[in-house]
């Protein structure tokens, strides 16, 4: 009798798990079709509803396949997959790398250009790979933001958002750490001109600098640095890049956004196998660019003057970053002064990790451009925030293909040289563009983030009747469910 009701308990706890990976986590009910945000049901309650995966995340099952998906997904939506991909490789080729180089002044530009490239056996593909792979990367994690600008994951899931911007500031620093590693020139003189602009930081810039350099020269002091920094540095990305899976199945694709009124049960199919047949299918695609480029172009994305040994005797007439490096270096030369120049390029950078609480601007410019609706009822402004919530996302879908056509121009006037006043202007202007944009972008979305909410919260619920009544309760209910 007790093994037969230690049986059942085990299958009705089966039954209850397997019923929780396809269940809502809210106690309010699904919306069926064509129902959304009937009833009294607020904006606020309706993005806690787990409509996106449905699941709890307490097995590994739940998480790789039984995962909800939403069907729209669109082949914009692997490069999260391909990023993950190309991180592994960097891995694997980076690691073969480390057992053959020398962090030495004196051997290093040898270890990589005689050694590993002519006696270790394939060591000229896994440099190469690992170069290219590099570049590739950047391609990819920049589509990969570029979607999440496009499909405002900075607002609506700001966790999500927040660590891929770490893994991107992450991945910044590990690649000018990469970079300096061979010890070209290129790779010398980078390192002198970056590590220099710490100088610009008043009374403690100098001995800073110092410190960063073990001495008071780039040496053998500072590559040791360099060699540890670039080896640690990718080992915190992996273990950030958990903390983004982790959110971004606790929040869902973005592709839910697609249609609104299509957040049902049968919008969602499960993760394996139609999406990674999906994402390797788009694998497939771009290992088939990568490799051709590695066997045939392996240098086209490189510097030709860093294949030259490094010489701090000899300065060259330009020094360049990569070019993944190439907007934010415009943004640099576009300020005549040093120290404001050094701010304006860190904040260009910094400021996508921040665009989600520029969002707090919107709040008095939409009060102020929508004054009446404080006095208006429940039902008018409810028809008022449906009729310009698609006019706001569509003027946000156009500013977001002006900041990325204004971003690959800040690319263009940074590869530019000798500086002519005429790119000086050029990229004067682009810059401030740079950061009007995100602005309009975060207030953008702010806007249409205040439109679905005021739609689907004053939809069908009561307010008093009169005419101050209604002014404090949508106040209060603006800053309660909104703020």
């Amino acid at each position: 009798m007790f093994i037969l009701c230690s049986n059942a308990m085990i299958i009705n706890n089966k039954f209850q798990k397997k019923r929780t990976l396809c269940s809502w986590k809210n106690p309010i009910e699904a919306p069926k079709k064509g129902e959304l945000g009937k009833g009294s049901i607020s904006w606020r309650q309706l993005k806690q509803l787990d409509f996106t995966h449905g699941m709890e995340m307490e097995t590994l099952e739940a998480e790789l396949i039984q995962y909800q998906t939403p069907k729209v997904s669109s082949y914009i939506f692997n490069f999260g997959f391909l990023a993950g991909m190309f991180y592994v490789i960097q891995m694997i080729s980076g690691f073969e790398l480390a057992l053959h180089y020398v962090p030495d002044t004196a051997l290093a530009y040898e270890s990589v250009y005689i050694h590993i490239m002519r006696e270790v056996p394939y060591g000229t593909y896994y440099r190469y790979i690992h170069t290219n792979g590099a570049s590739f990367f950047f391609i990819i994690v920049y589509i990969h933001m570029a979607k999440g600008i496009y499909y405002q994951s900075f607002l609506t899931k700001r966790k999500a958002w927040a660590t891929g911007m770490i893994i991107y500031f992450l991945l910044m620093g590990t690649a000018f750490l990469g970079y300096v590693l061979p010890w070209g020139q290129m790779s010398y003189w980078g390192a002198t001109v970056i590590t220099s602009f710490i100088t610009s930081i008043p009374y403690l810039g100098s001995s800073i600098v110092e410190v960063v350099w073990g001495g008071f020269s780039i040496d053998n002091a500072t590559l040791h640095r360099v060699f540890v920094l670039h080896m640690l540095l990718p080992i915190i990305m992996g273990a950030v890049i958990v903390l983004h899976l982790k959110y971004i199945h606790q929040a869902g694709s973005s592709a839910a956004t697609i249609a609104v009124d299509t957040k049902i049960q049968g919008f969602f199919t499960k993760l394996a196998p139609y999406f990674y047949l999906k994402d390797l299918y788009g694998l497939s695609l771009v290992m088939v660019i990568f490799l051709y480029m590695v066997t045939h172009t392996p240098d086209a994305m490189g510097i030709p003057l860093n294949a030259d040994p490094a010489n701090p005797l000899s300065t060259p007439r330009h020094i360049v970053p990569e070019w993944y490096f190439l907007p934010f270096y415009a943004i640099l030369r576009a300020v005549p002064s040093k120290g404001l120049g050094v701010i304006m390029m860190l904040s260009s950078i910094i400021i996508f990790f921040f665009i989600a609480e520029l969002r707090y601007v919107s709040i008095v410019l939409w009060l102020i451009w929508n004054r009446g609706l404080l006095f208006m009822g429940p039902r008018t402004r409810a028809r008022y925030c449906k009729l310009v919530q698609t006019p706001i996302n569509l003027a946000h879908q156009y500013l977001s293909f002006i900041f990325y056509g204004n971003f690959l121009f800040l690319g263009w006037i940074g590869v530019k040289k000798p500086m002519f006043w005429m790119y000086i202007l050029f990229g004067q202007v682009s810059t401030l563009l740079h950061f009007i944009l995100i602005v309009c972008l975060a207030t953008s979305s702010g806007f249409h983030s205040y439109a679905m909410h005021g739609y689907f919260l004053f939809k069908d619920i009561k307010f008093p009747t009169t005419r101050w009544e209604r002014f404090w309760g949508n106040v209060k209910q603006f800053f309660i469910d909104m703020i």
